[in-house]
C-alpha cells in the first residue's frame, strides 16, 4: 500500500536534507558562475545566486536559505570581485 504522506512532506521534516539543499544549490550557483567567467567577467558576479536563495527559500526554508546567501557572499567576493583569488588555478 502507498502511505498518504508525500515525498516532500518527508524531505521538508528532514534539517540535513534541507541544508544540504541549500549548500547544492550555492555550489552550483558558484560551478555556474565561474563556468560563464569568461563572458562576464567582473560585471554581475551575484546574479546566479539569486536563483539559488529563492530555491532554498522556497524549498528549504529560512535557515538554508540564510546559510545559502552568506556562503553566497563569500564565494562571489573571493573569486569573482576584483582582486580575485586563483588558488584553483595556481600550480
Amino acid at each position: 500500500m502507498v502511505d498518504d504522506v508525500s515525498r516532500w512532506a518527508r524531505f521538508s521534516t528532514n534539517a540535513w536534507s534541507r541544508y544540504a539543499l541549500a549548500l547544492a544549490a550555492t555550489a552550483l550557483a558558484l560551478l555556474a558562475r565561474s563556468l560563464l567567467d569568461p563572458y562576464l567577467g567582473n560585471y554581475t558576479p551575484y546574479i546566479l545566486l539569486y536563483g539559488a536563495v529563492a530555491v532554498s527559500a522556497i524549498y528549504a526554508g529560512f535557515g538554508p536559505s540564510i546559510l545559502a546567501t552568506v556562503l553566497g557572499l563569500i564565494g562571489a567576493n573571493y573569486w569573482f570581485v576584483p582582486p580575485v583569488a586563483l588558488w584553483f588555478l595556481q600550480v
